[in-house]
This record gives C-alpha cells, structure tokens and sequence, in this order.
C-alpha cells in the first residue's frame, strides 16, 4: 500500500533543496524527494501560499499544486499523510486546518508553533482525535547520534558531566534542535549553558555533550560545518519519511513526536526567559 502524501510548503525544505541543478541531488534534503525515492508513498502535491513555488515543485516531482489547503476539499481529493514545511509562524493555522481531515499521520517541521500555549493545544488536539502528530527534530533520525544514544542508555558514555551550547538564528527555530536533544540524550537539561551568538554569521549553532567517557559535539559557523558529521545528515529525509512508514504499517514507534515536541518548546521557553533576564540585569549594571 501507498500512502498518498501532500506537501505544505514547496520550499527549499519541501522541494527545492536537493532538486536538478542544486549540486545536492544524491541527496534527500527535502521532503518531496524522499517521498518520490520512497516505495511507501505516492506524492499527491503540493500547497503553497507562493504559488510560483508550487508550479517549480510540480515540474520537478509532478503531482498537482495549489495555493490553498481548501483545494483538497473542493476537488474530493483523499489523503493519508500531511506533510508541514511552510514558515514556522503558520504552523499552527496549517495543524488547525488539517484537524479536518480524516488523516493517518501528520509530520510537522520544528517548532509545531512558535507559542507554546498553541502548541500545547495543536498536541491536545491531535490526541483527542487520535491522528499521530510527527516533529522533526533532525538528530533523532540520525544513526550516528541514535549510537550516541545507545552508549548513553548502556552507561558506556559514563556520567554526564556538563553541555553547551551556542547559537544564532533564533530560539525556537535552532537552539530548540540542541534542546531536544539534550531532554532526549538525558531526560533533563541539568547542568547545560545555551547562549545565543549576536553575530550577522548566516547560521552559528555549536554544542557539545561531555561524558565520563565519551564527548559528542557538533559545530556550524556560517555553513563551514564539521566534516566528521556533515555527510550524516545527507539522507535525514529519508530516514524520517522511512520511519513513518514504519510506523504507519505498525513495526515502529515514532522517534520524535509532538509531546517530544512540546518538551522541547517548554524547556526552549524556560532558557528564553533567563536569557532575558541576564540581557536586563546587565542593561541595569
């Protein structure tokens, strides 16, 4: 069985990173790519506000293109899966509007929203009529770091000791990357320092996890990123499109789910509010 999938957002992430001409074809950088290369799934479309975008991504992977969610309903159109890559602040409207359907699965991009009351609410939704709600947050799909996580649970990595973490380009959208990873590496933030770099770098995002034994780390400043772990991330869509596959044909839990999700945002939250109250006590000195 195939499940039909649309994609929300017809993007970079969506469609256009890894697409002819980009240099990262070989490559699963986006969600339509993945879901074209994976037998699983059929690609029914796509919706974007920018309806430019839609038409790029039709000629690409084919499948149809709109500019409004509304589309599916007045062409009876039936979808099993939902795929979200459209600009963080719509996602709660887009998760709202897709409650409507009869869906087996929705698959979101981090942050589920970017207000934590709104995200708690989409979560609690979604339970209550029990469609399955996704997040990718990229390093639970990752072999190399899943066997981080596994030294960690055997107790081979040792005790942790202490972690950081320094970042640009927002709160939500990149330090809550590290920050779910750290909740999922140890179930709590314990002993961890996140502090965001004021820099006009593209991307700063720079953390690393000591151990008794063993040290995890990864670093990025203006895309020059770490060339040990770089090329693990080459199929990061793929895996998670796989994982959902096997979750929805009931052999796999999900590996990041919108309660994992909303973890993160909780935690995410907590440091934004001491970071602003460091910014004002030295304001104030």
């Amino acid at each position: 069985m195939k499940f039909k999938t649309l994609i929300i957002g017809a993007g970079n992430k969506g469609a256009i990173a890894d697409s002819p001409g980009t240099g990262n074809e070989s490559k699963f950088l986006s969600y339509a790519h993945a879901i074209k290369e994976h037998p699983g799934f059929e690609l029914i479309g796509f919706v974007d506000s920018d309806i430019s975008k839609t038409v790029k991504a039709t000629k690409i992977y084919g499948g149809w293109g709109a500019e409004n969610i509304k589309f599916i309903e007045h062409e009876h159109i039936n979808i099993d899966v939902a795929i979200v890559s459209a600009p963080d602040e719509t996602h709660y409207e887009i998760l709202k509007r897709l409650a409507n359907y009869p869906l087996k699965l929705i698959i979101c991009e981090k942050p589920i929203c970017t207000n934590l009351e709104e995200a708690r609410e989409i979560v609690k939704l979604y339970k209550s009529i029990n469609i399955p709600l996704m997040a990718d947050y990229t390093r639970r799909f990752i072999p190399h770091w899943q066997e981080a996580k596994a030294e960690i649970d055997s107790e081979k990595a040792g005790k942790f000791l202490k972690g950081y973490c320094y970042f640009n380009r927002n709160w939500l959208h990149t330090a809550s990357h590290f920050i779910d990873l750290a909740l999922w590496f140890n179930g709590n933030m314990d002993n961890i320092i996140i502090q965001e770099v004021p820099t006009d770098y593209r991307w700063v995002f720079q953390w690393g996890m000591f151990y008794e034994r063993e040290f995890y780390s990864e670093h990025a400043v203006n895309f020059n990123k770490n060339p040990n772990v770089d090329s693990i991330y080459d199929k990061h869509l793929y895996y998670v499109i796989d994982n959902a596959f096997e979750f929805l044909e009931g052999r796999q839990k999900l590996l990041c789910t919108g309660e994992n999700a909303v973890r993160a945002l909780e935690e995410c939250y907590k440091f934004m509010e001491v970071s602003k109250w460091n910014e004002r006590t030295q304001i104030l000195k």
